[in-house]
């Protein structure tokens, strides 16, 4: 057994995309966190849906474009994460090269671990990545 794509729609622009939050009404958007939740896929609006005990009730728009202040104060902990990030993959080419790798978070750490066994993804499916 396989995984079956079926093929429906069309494709649409980036520009077209958005991410969808759902909030109760007194719960306040935090959007430093949501910043990169935007910023990694390149999603140019988060719509923020209000609900009151599960009726929704009021939608907010947060723009990628206008999150200047956001941008700021993730710049630092962005840019550590693309030395990182480039660490690894330097690593990968050099030391881990075929080699099946996981990037774990854990307790506020992250790192890179070989995985052992058969785990991951069938042939047919990697070779798409390769």
């Amino acid at each position: 057994s396989g995984i079956t794509v079926i093929r429906a729609g069309e494709l649409v622009s980036q520009s077209s995309l958005l991410e969808l939050e759902t909030r109760s009404m007194q719960s306040v958007l935090d959007t430093t966190d949501a910043y990169p939740q935007l910023f990694f896929p390149s999603t140019p609006s988060l719509l923020l849906a209000r609900h009151s005990r599960g009726r929704f009730t009021f939608c907010e728009e947060h723009k990628l474009a206008c999150m200047k202040v956001e941008a700021r104060s993730a710049q630092e902990s962005l840019r550590s994460f693309g030395v990182f990030l480039e660490e690894v993959r330097d690593k990968a080419m050099n030391e881990w090269e075929g080699k099946g790798l996981s990037l774990v978070f854990r307790g506020g750490r992250m790192a890179v671990h070989e995985r052992k066994g058969g785990v991951g993804l069938p042939d047919e499916m990697l070779k798409h990545f390769v």
